[in-house]
């Protein structure tokens, strides 16, 4: 049986795979796999942590372009556009809980800005289901999701991929491997991703929603001897894109939390009505917009070291060290029409530094893990907005323009460690925590210069933003915890795997740091922390002569001191600490292999959330449920690998996912008064035909090919009469050649 060596973080159960493209071999089994998600060897069947990986082939024969496209194949998980900043910006919950810690190569990135990130060159992803309070304990309170790369090879090697579709779509790819020598090995990755707009306006000449990003990548590895090694990367990231493809789906009527805005623009005699704006309720990909300034804006430098010593045959040390900065620009037309209702512009710049120290050992019985890490994030925020300019001369209901800055600094540190004991041959015992200190400083200014008429944004991500309108308002606080983890796991037969486990997720607090002279205290009021609780049972079988593997997984959980962000009224925005909940759920993963040549996988999610205590949260209702936590989630995949007589192979793929109602508020007065997120289930297919050289292969792909209509943003401005937000892509058809040289 064939191995397949994963480095993995500290944290891995099921990673249910395809085999390669480019393989012609054939087993009667299903492939062991074998990982490092404790810093060692072992069998993934044999970790006992809630996990789906998916490697590089997996995404390519499921079409999976970007993070977003997992949402449907993943139990119990949520990923998609955040609210009216669509692909913009991300969107993750995990068993209905948002704290989704993300990272690259082992490094943190924070913020949901360009989180959505396109899939190019990586070795596999990575979502950690729970809690991970140990290992990924920046702010994983519900999970985390790892992106690793392809690395250097030892031979020299190049690959091409371009794909063609419709929107105009063209997507370049090429990466070329170039050893400089027995020791150093280095790689270059370049990509350049282009896709139309899907929602036209009716009112000018353009299109919303389009994909334009340049992807360059450079690592270096260097190995003088066996026992160390040091990889290099450095990556920019640049995205310049149209405005996200939002539609108005509905103006309200009969929702009374005081004067709607459509109504007050009918009374003075500006028309705001559904049969004008609302596409979104007749499912037409358009909306009445009229801006043609920048949509998206994201520049992003990384830098990254990774070294790892082997002190002797048992310890290792191991250091990670990155930066990052980025700016980022966002154009949001809440109202999705030709008039300024809603605009509002944000631009960020952001600086981040990470250093993270290991130490790694193991014995007869036994194996380690200790480390410390250090995390500062330092955030500039400026916010323009301006609302209802068409109604003057109207008092407090005429035109609202806001412009506000604040910066935010974060520092993380922690120490954690863990130890994996092998009690007797069947039955292991794991026990590890997590020490973290969250210290936050918050300055926040009110621009002293007044906001004039709605304009294209009159700065760009070139320099730094001018701080203006004298001393700012600080504020500092600080939080810790401790976040344990124990584990009993108990090894039944040589495979079928049962554990019981208790793990804990925590996420500082911050500050409200908006500057609202309505709000008290100017809207410069902090919040807490928030702590997750969570018992998880599994079970990791490989059953019927290693044909069918089963792994299911119950889970419960208690959600305390929640940190819950309220619209008190329009444009005023506040989180606040609730009170506890409860989630409770059970996900099954599965892969079946039934002949030598049919491959199915199957996924199944069943969740229940609840709000138990409301705290001190004003506008959420007892025993309503989590928004993005649909009760049930489904998938079912299959693969026909098909030999030729002539030597090469064409493999058939189908994938179907379906997600359940959910609701897109935590507000219980949007609960009652809009109607949930419908349950929509997407559709895609592959045809890859591979030659019997095995060094290229074409593939014809559709995507979403029922044409199924769905909203990916959750935003509606509910206080202002409309139900808005960002609709998905339509059916797209594309085709795709991938190159091989060595």
């Amino acid at each position: 049986m064939r191995k397949l060596i994963y480095l993995l973080p500290p944290a891995l159960t099921l990673v249910i795979g395809a085999p390669p493209a480019f393989s012609q071999s054939q087993v009667q089994s299903l492939e062991e796999v074998v990982v490092t998600a404790r810093r060692r060897e072992e069998n993934l069947q044999q970790v006992p942590i809630a996990i789906t990986a998916l490697s590089a082939e997996d995404l390519e024969l499921r079409s999976i372009e970007n993070t977003e496209d997992l949402q449907v194949l993943l139990p119990n998980v949520d990923i998609r556009g955040n609210g009216v900043s669509g692909g913009a910006a991300g969107s993750m919950a995990i068993r209905g809980i948002p704290g989704v810690a993300r990272y690259v190569d082992g490094v943190h990135l924070s913020g949901n800005q360009g989180s959505l990130e396109n899939v190019v060159e990586l070795e596999r992803i990575e979502v950690l289901r729970g809690p991970q309070g140990t290992y990924f304990g920046k702010n994983a309170i519900g999970g985390a999701i790892q992106y690793v790369t392809q690395k250097p090879q030892d031979e020299f090697g190049a690959r091409f991929k371009a794909t063609l579709g419709e929107f105009n779509r063209t997507d370049i790819v090429a990466n070329v491997d170039i050893p400089l020598g027995d020791t150093v090995l280095t790689k270059v990755t370049a990509a350049s991703l282009n896709r139309d707009g899907h929602v036209d306006s009716v009112t000018i000449d353009e299109s919303y929603g389009e994909v334009d990003n340049t992807i360059i990548r450079g690592m270096l590895q260097w190995e003088p001897n066996d026992s160390f090694q040091a990889l290099l990367t450095a990556e920019y990231n640049h995205k310049d894109a149209s405005m996200q493809a939002n539609v108005l789906f509905d103006v309200l009527e009969g929702i009374r939390f005081g004067p709607m805005t459509p109504e007050r623009y009918n009374a003075a005699g500006v028309q705001f009505t559904d049969e004008l704006y609302a596409y979104g309720k007749r499912e037409q990909y358009l909306n009445a917009v009229d801006y043609t300034g920048p949509g998206v804006l994201f520049d992003s430098d990384f830098f990254s070291a990774n070294l790892a010593w082997d002190i002797n045959d048992s310890v290792t040390f191991r250091s990670i060290t990155a930066s990052r900065a980025f700016d980022y620009g966002n154009m949001r037309e809440y109202d999705a029409t030709d008039l300024v209702m809603f605009d509002v512009w944000t631009y960020d710049e952001v600086e981040e530094t990470t250093q993270e120290f290991q130490f790694l050992g193991s014995g007869d019985r036994y194996s380690w893990v200790a480390g410390l890490y250090y995390f500062e994030e330092d955030e500039i925020q400026k916010f323009q907005g301006w609302q209802r300019w068409e109604l003057t001369g109207m008092g407090a209901a005429g035109p609202r323009p806001r412009n506000a800055l604040d910066r935010g600094v974060r520092r993380d540190t922690a120490i954690y460690a863990e130890i994996t004991y092998d009690l007797t041959e069947k039955l292991t015992l794991t026990v590890g925590g997590r020490y973290s200190e969250e210290e936050f400083h918050s300055e926040t200014y009110d621009p002293a210069e007044p906001l004039g008429p709605p304009q294209q944004p009159s700065f760009n991500l070139e320099g730094p933003i001018q701080v203006v309108g004298g001393e700012p308002l600080v504020f500092d606080v600080d939080f810790d915890a401790l976040t344990p983890r124990v584990t009993l796991q108990n090894q039944f037969t040589d495979t079928v795997m049962g554990y019981i486990s208790y793990a804990e997720g925590f996420n500082g607090g911050g500050v409200n740091s908006r500057f609202d002279p309505t709000l008290p205290n100017n809207g410069i009021i902090p919040f807490g922390d928030e702590l997750l609780a969570n018992i998880e049972l599994g079970l990791r079988s490989d059953l019927l002569e290693n044909r069918l593997r089963l792994n299911a997984t119950y889970f419960t959980g208690t959600w305390d001191d929640i940190q819950i962000g309220e619209t008190l009224t329009p444009g005023q925005n506040t989180v606040t600490n609730g009170g506890e909940a409860k989630i409770e759920g059970f996900e099954l993963e599965g892969l079946w292999r039934p002949t030598d040549n049919l491959f199915v996988n199957f996924t199944a999610g069943w969740l229940d959330t609840r709000y138990t205590d409301l705290g001190q949260a004003t506008l959420i209702a007892l025993d309503t449920p989590f928004p993005f936590a649909p009760e049930t989630t489904y998938s079912i995949g299959l693969q026909w690998d098909n030999d030729l007589d002539s030597g090469g192979s064409i493999a058939t793929r189908l994938d179907y996912g379906w997600i359940d109602d959910f609701q897109t508020f935590r507000d219980a007065r949007f609960q009652a008064s809009v109607a949930a997120n419908d349950a929509y289930g997407l559709l895609s297919g592959r045809i890859t035909y591979t030659p019997a050289a095995g060094n290229w292969d074409v593939a014809i792909f559709g995507t979403n090919l029922t044409d199924q209509w769905y909203r990916l943003g959750g935003f509606s401005a509910v206080l202002a009469g409309l139900d808005q937000g960002v609709v998905a892509r339509p059916r797209e058809i594309g085709v795709t050649l991938r190159l091989r040289l060595q």
